[in-house]
């Protein structure tokens, strides 16, 4: 199908007078998307402004620029200072669901562009993965986990963080760049080095509350507290944990999302996983080092300064964010999710904290299995958010059985590594593959329905589902895919395999 838009290239005032041009967006779509008709879309400009040299025609969706060149600029989804989110002032229509008639054919029928464009990315992102579950397995044992056992309960929530920030910066920009908002050098700039300011905002704010959260969580499932000193090296490792991730991977992201559009790539399906392939490995490393440096520095005053330099860079980085058009309402908006993420991650800390030392390599394959799981749920999102901007209608049945089924082989590359290389000392027999595929399978199908009810959900509740959506989406991943791994070892042994279960020394 062939979609035609109108392309507004420097468009201006004929005269000099400061007017804000307004125009809206009139979608016309048929009851019937599948049908094969084109998508018409009309924009009512006032006419004393534009030449008629300026409109031209196009076939492309990523050349689509709704923002009009030449005139003071005003971000396609920036409100007004009513402090709301983001869609509020666009006046954003009510996306109906489209309804397909499901048949068993087309629970066979593949994206081919999405499946070479995608599989690749999340493979990468797998072996990504498999490197930061292998890390976990080893940081586990070093005496910092062992004097801070709250540290344990962090690394769920840390690992969400890529969820939280940088695959919402990831959707984000994705979004820009087939909205055509990132094809100019400045505008490009401003957007990317906002996004990037506004990120490092987020990381330590989320770092210290993440960090304070643990500690509390801790003390509830331990019954006791531990002291200031390892509280403070607990929020310090937290914070800089999510800060560092965040300056790597927010360069990261816009490093990929610019040149996808040179190659000609949709940033929207390789983004997010690539996103990920380094985000639990990089926090965990971080978090790891700076715990164990910090705790033989504990109860001096390098610690207490410290903490206050960086509580101190919170309110800097956000006077640098509100001064930044693009993105002063990103700074504002999406908290929500976030903050409720954390609580519903803790869940999952609680969880793996319990059962870590009774299960043969959980540690190894928690991250992956819940880390797959919210990529592929994370691109899916994506793809729906950035259709949801432009106002095109694609068929989602044939995206979801897509992406439901190059799952399998990334899943089953991950078991394949563990038992090359022998990691985490699990025993990857037939039995385990099986019942391991069957969770995996389950949770699959729960993340992907999710994410696309809760995306048309945000947008018509007019949310931004770039960043209200993944958090939400990402922490139920982390909490069902930490209870159905435990769930499935307990059920390999009642059905008599104890090869992956630690009998207690007790």
């Amino acid at each position: 199908m062939d979609h035609k838009y109108i392309e507004l290239n420097d468009i201006s005032p004929k005269d000099n007078k400061n007017i804000d041009t307004n125009y809206e967006e009139h979608i016309l779509m048929q009851n019937n998307p599948s049908a094969g008709e084109d998508i018409n879309l009309s924009i009512d400009i006032p006419l004393d402004y534009i030449d008629e040299n300026d409109i031209q025609e196009t076939s492309s969706v990523s050349d689509f620029t709704p923002v009009l060149e030449n005139h003071p600029h005003e971000p396609l989804l920036a409100t007004k200072g009513n402090g709301k989110d983001s869609l509020e002032n666009t006046n954003s229509p009510i996306a109906q669901q489209p309804k397909y008639k499901i048949t068993f054919k087309s629970l066979f029928l593949l994206d081919y562009e999405l499946t070479a464009e995608a599989l690749p990315s999340l493979i990468i992102s797998v072996i990504g993965l498999t490197i930061s579950g292998w890390l976990l397995n080893i940081v586990m044992s070093w005496e910092v986990y062992e004097k801070i056992s709250e540290l344990i309960v962090l690394i769920p929530i840390l690992l969400n963080l890529k969820g939280n920030l940088e695959m919402n910066l990831a959707s984000r920009l994705s979004t820009e760049s087939n909205l055509g908002h990132l094809d100019t050098y400045n505008m490009a700039k401003d957007i990317i080095v906002g996004n990037m300011i506004v990120l490092q905002a987020q990381a330590f704010i989320v770092g210290s509350i993440s960090g304070l959260f643990a500690w509390f969580m801790g003390g509830m499932s331990n019954g006791e507290f531990i002291g200031l000193d390892k509280t403070i090296v607990l929020v310090i490792s937290s914070i800089f944990s999510a800060s560092i991730c965040s300056l790597i991977l927010g360069i990261m992201v816009s490093v990929i999302i610019v040149y996808s559009k040179k190659l000609k790539i949709n940033p929207d399906n390789v983004a997010t996983p690539l996103a990920a392939s380094m985000g639990d490995l990089i926090t965990l490393l971080v978090l790891s080092v700076c715990g164990d440096v910090l705790i033989r520095l504990q109860g001096t005053i390098f610690n207490d300064i410290l903490l206050i330099v960086l509580f101190a860079l919170i309110p800097y980085f956000c006077y640098l964010a509100l001064k930044n058009i693009y993105v002063r309402d990103v700074l504002f908006a999406g908290w929500v999710p976030i903050i409720s993420s954390l609580v519903i991650t803790s869940i999952a800390g609680i969880v793996f904290e319990k059962y870590m030392d009774s299960y043969k390599g959980i540690a190894v394959i928690m991250p992956v299995l819940n880390g797959i799981a919210g990529n592929i749920g994370s691109l899916y999102v994506s793809r729906l958010s950035t259709d949801l901007h432009i106002g095109v209608v694609n068929n989602y049945v044939k995206t979801f059985v897509t992406l439901f089924w190059i799952h399998l082989p990334t899943e089953w590359s991950f078991l394949i590594l563990i038992e090359v290389f022998n990691l985490g000392d699990t025993n990857v027999n037939i039995l385990f593959i099986i019942v391991y595929t069957l969770m995996s399978v389950l949770l699959m199908t729960i993340i992907l329905l999710f994410a696309h009810k809760a995306t048309y959900w945000f947008w018509n509740h007019h949310f931004d589902p770039d960043n209200y959506c993944l958090p939400t989406l990402t922490a139920l991943s982390d909490v069902l895919g930490t209870v159905l791994l435990v769930y499935q070892y307990y059920l390999l042994f009642i059905m008599g395999d104890k090869t992956n279960y630690i009998e207690s020394s007790a």
